[in-house]
């Protein structure tokens, strides 16, 4: 009925039919204008139900339900238009809080957030009441926007509110903190709520993991399972990034152990498998269990490829993007970032090149910041400094300070200091307070022997008060992270390492 209904609408003759019985059967034109919009397939049959519901006198009905499911499609539907959810809303003398959380909702996640929160400062003035459904998205909102006194001004507003302890509203509230590196703030949202579900600690575990607290998001998801919570895909998907990024292949084993035990294995934790393993340095590992693994997508494909090129395994990498090709699978932007790294380990300047130019002309793909990189690494670690220079200043978009940063290392390292001259002001014009920036050029003057320029550098520093960031690494071995801070010598083999990576020094010196 509806269909058939939906397909006269469009014709422009079904409706009508119907409009002499408006007086007399109200609801039944309610009822028909809402089954309507429930079959409604595009804006452009919207807006015919909206013109038969304004000639009805349906918009502003007395309980405002075809307003609000009008404002719904327009803001949620993948066919919506937000801005005529907005001039829906602008027409109507006190819409319902349900459609002003659709417009909040729909505006939190497009590319204008602001307007959510414009949306909910109209909504508070007009003296209609947020409720549970409002503050997640106006949280979502301060996220994208990363508004941390907006979100920390609505989280006040929500305190006073009766749902102050919904789990909705505070499992938003707590991502926000932590995507806005608030980390204190949100472990503090996280210990006053009188429930939490796996959504809370994943919450927790991943911000920490994401702001770079590691030991932190471990320790967390250690505090989570003696709560007796099961940790579930998010959960480890998190733990492996972790365990990733500190290189502590122990703790990765024992999260795939728990896979193995308690979950199901699918191509998202596959795929964060393989890019643990690679990253902690058991490659053969990684490539042993991406051949296992029964579906793929282009990001394992790309795990696999960034993984070996990280550990110099090029002609591997390079192999295995090739029977990509053929599977087919369609590359991404991480794959040529795999490949670009393949070629900057092993000096294929020209292969580096060939890829470069694949990406953009074939795949039409969009190089971003770190590809451009990824090619003044190619020519740096080569010593084709003139060429690396060039690249950057016919760079379409301006170049930021890491790919300056990377050009003045090779320049450091290759002492070429007429290129590394012209980076070095470059680059503290960009960060002119970034101690490591005037680190890099004293060692580049000291590797060539100009200790006048090192002095003046040095004095700089002084004027500045600036203080070298203390460097630290750590390591993994046989289950125990060792770490080391620069110039402490308080680690009980600290003399047996120095001897090894003098030896290591001195070779790295006789191959460049």
């Amino acid at each position: 009925m509806a269909l058939r209904l939906c397909a006269g609408l469009t014709a422009g003759s079904e409706i009508s039919k119907h409009q002499p019985c408006i007086s007399k059967h109200p609801i039944s034109i309610k009822q028909l204008c809402l089954s309507l919009l429930q079959v409604c397939a595009s804006m452009k049959q919207l807006k015919q139900i909206q013109a038969h519901v304004t000639v009805c006198g349906l918009l502003h009905d007395q309980q405002g339900f075809v307003l609000q499911e009008l404002v719904r499609l327009c803001s949620l539907s993948p066919f919506g238009d937000l801005s005529h959810s907005l001039l829906l809303l602008n027409q109507t003398k006190n819409p319902r809080s349900s459609s002003w959380n659709c417009i909040i909702r729909g505006f939190s996640g497009s590319n204008t957030p602001i307007q959510s929160i414009l949306a909910y400062s109209r909504m508070l003035r007009l003296s209609r009441k947020p409720n549970n459904l409002t503050f997640p998205f106006l949280f979502k909102a301060c996220t994208n926007l990363r508004a941390v006194e907006g979100g920390k001004q609505i989280h006040a507003q929500l305190a006073r509110t009766l749902y102050a302890s919904d789990i909705y509203s505070q499992n938003s509230l707590i991502h926000f903190y932590s995507s806005c590196g608030e980390m204190d703030d949100a472990a503090q949202v996280f210990d006053n709520m009188p429930s939490r579900t796996v959504v809370s600690w994943n919450a927790m575990i991943h911000g920490f993991i994401r702001n770079g607290y590691f030991d932190e998001g471990v320790h967390f998801f250690a505090r989570m399972r003696s709560s007796d919570v099961e940790a579930d895909e998010v959960t480890i998907v998190s733990l492996l990034s972790a365990a990733a990024k500190l290189g502590n292949l122990s703790l990765g084993k024992l999260v795939h152990c728990y896979i193995e035990r308690r979950l199901t294995m699918n191509v998202h934790l596959g795929t964060s498998l393989v890019d643990m393993y690679a990253k902690s340095g058991a490659v053969n590992v990684a490539k042993k269990l991406f051949d296992r693994i029964s579906e793929r997508n282009v990001w394992t494909w790309s795990a696999m490829i960034l993984g070996l090129a990280v550990n110099s395994l090029t002609k591997d990498s390079l192999q295995l993007f090739h029977e990509m090709k053929l599977v087919p699978v369609e590359p991404n932007y991480v794959t040529f970032l795999g490949l670009l790294c393949a070629c900057s380990h092993s000096g294929l300047v020209k292969e580096g090149c060939e890829y470069f130019d694949l990406m953009r002309n074939e795949y039409r793909i969009e190089p971003t910041m770190i590809h451009y990189s990824a090619m003044v690494d190619l020519f740096g670690r080569c010593g084709r400094l003139e060429d690396a220079y060039n690249f950057i200043r016919n760079m379409p978009v301006e170049p930021d300070a890491v790919i300056w940063r990377t050009l003045l290392g090779a320049c450091c390292v290759h002492g070429n200091v007429r290129i590394g001259e012209k980076v070095s002001k470059e680059l503290l014009e960009m960060e002119p307070d970034r101690c490591g920036n005037y680190v890099i050029s004293s060692n580049m003057y000291a590797e060539a022997g100009l200790w006048e320029e090192v002095a003046d550098i040095r004095k700089a520093m002084r004027s500045g008060r600036f203080k070298k960031m203390i460097g630290a690494s750590t390591v993994e071995l046989e289950g125990t992270v060792h770490t080391f801070m620069s110039g402490d010598n308080s680690h009980p083999s600290c003399k047996q390492i120095q001897e090894i990576l003098y030896i290591v020094r001195c070779n790295l010196k006789d191959e460049i």
